[in-house]
């Protein structure tokens, strides 16, 4: 059976409760707001279902000859609401086209970050965009499965340890099933979103959140908030006290500084994630609109990036190229120090006071941030002054 001794090995895809045949597993929420399984030991038949279908225990094979891509979509407006080229939403129209269903992470009524399904194509807009929280997979493994054994086309988008989570429940490849994973720095514990955004939203409910609006052009794209009462707040992306955290990893999953899923290598049929750093490596190929880095691991993958060339432009690109401002995608983030401190001082001041407290910057830092913050203002100042949305 399951049995979690060491929190750097659960990576909280929950493949081992949705596997269990006798509901002997349930999901509990630790102090620091991260789900991890739970065993029911009258109820566990000892089979060891959950422990052949951990991920941790038993990664996937992984590809060996991945081609590397620079893509974006030509048509803007489908760029602008995507976190980087607009890939995935051009191969999810086209499973959704062949009858399809795409499952991939979304924001409910609350905030709450959780995977979905989504059959029509309007309902795309709530898998895209960057989500930095780890999503509550539920019972989405399970619902899959029954797709694919009816024959049904299925996308199935995560991170690099829900898509590994996921093949180790199948257990079997199927045909019918296409895989994208992502370049991940880590996932930040869900209880710290929720209490962000009570902060944020203060007497207020939040009904509109943009983790980077790329209006004006990914080098100028802030974080955006609307709330019921009609008010719109704009906030540098750096100067978020809830990135500053992500950023400085103060509040990652444990298993996130232990990651046993990073590598050019993927179980997954393609890798896609923003291609920082394009305008030094590909002089002339990014407008500013953003550009996304694709990594195609099989020939489902291939296939899959083909059928949506008459949309995209693209160049051929090396591993290099994508991993030299993308050092996540290689190797694991470098646990903060402050991390255990974080928690403490959270749970007695409060996360604003925690996140100041423990992200302070040096005073050079500070100076060449004021430098920044002050052409934003001036961006914002303009922007309101000739009325521009």
């Amino acid at each position: 059976m399951i049995k979690i001794q060491n929190k750097n090995k659960c990576n909280g895809c929950q493949a081992c409760v949705q596997k269990c045949k006798f509901g002997a597993l349930n999901i509990n929420i630790d102090d620091e707001g991260f789900w991890y399984p739970s065993v029911n030991e009258i109820l566990c038949r000892q089979c060891g279902a959950c422990l052949k279908c951990c991920s941790e225990l038993n990664p996937v094979e992984v590809s060996v000859k991945p081609r590397v891509y620079a893509a974006y979509c030509t048509e803007l407006e489908k760029r602008l609401k995507s976190a980087s080229g607009g890939i995935f939403t051009l191969i999810a129209e086209t499973v959704l086209k062949d009858s399809g269903v795409v499952y991939g992470a979304a924001f409910d009524e609350n905030w709450c970050l959780k995977h979905v399904c989504v059959t029509d194509k309007e309902e795309l807009v709530k898998l895209k965009g960057s989500k930095y929280i780890q999503s509550d997979i539920g019972n989405t493994f399970q619902d899959a499965e029954r797709y694919l054994k009816q024959g049904v086309q299925v996308l199935f988008s995560g991170t690099p340890c829900q898509i590994q989570g996921l093949k180790k429940y199948l257990g079997k490849e199927y045909n019918n099933l296409i895989t994208i994973d992502l370049f991940c720095h880590g996932v930040p514990s869900p209880e710290v979103w929720r209490d962000y955004v009570s902060v944020v939203s203060k007497e207020r409910s939040l009904v509109g959140f943009s983790q980077r609006d790329k209006t004006h052009g990914v080098s100028k794209a802030p974080m955006v908030f609307t709330f019921d009462n009609g008010d719109v707040e704009i906030e540098k992306y750096t100067e978020n006290l809830f990135v500053r955290g992500f950023i400085d990893n103060l509040y990652l999953r444990p298993s996130c500084y232990d990651c046993s899923f990073k590598g050019i290598n993927r179980c997954s049929d393609i890798t896609l994630g923003d291609f920082w750093g394009i305008e030094k490596e590909h002089p002339g190929f990014s407008d500013d609109y953003g550009v996304s880095a694709v990594i195609i691991h099989t020939e489902k993958g291939k296939g899959y990036f083909a059928r949506i060339s008459d949309h995209i432009e693209k160049i051929e690109s090396t591993i290099a190229s994508v991993t030299k401002e993308n050092p996540c995608v290689i190797e694991p983030v470098t646990l903060n120090p402050k991390r255990n401190d974080f928690f403490v001082i959270w749970k007695k001041v409060g996360l604003k006071k925690a996140i100041k407290k423990l992200t302070k910057r040096r005073r050079k830092r500070l100076l060449f941030e004021f430098y920044h913050n002050l052409r934003h203002w001036l961006w914002l100042i303009k922007r309101k002054i000739t009325n521009k949305p």
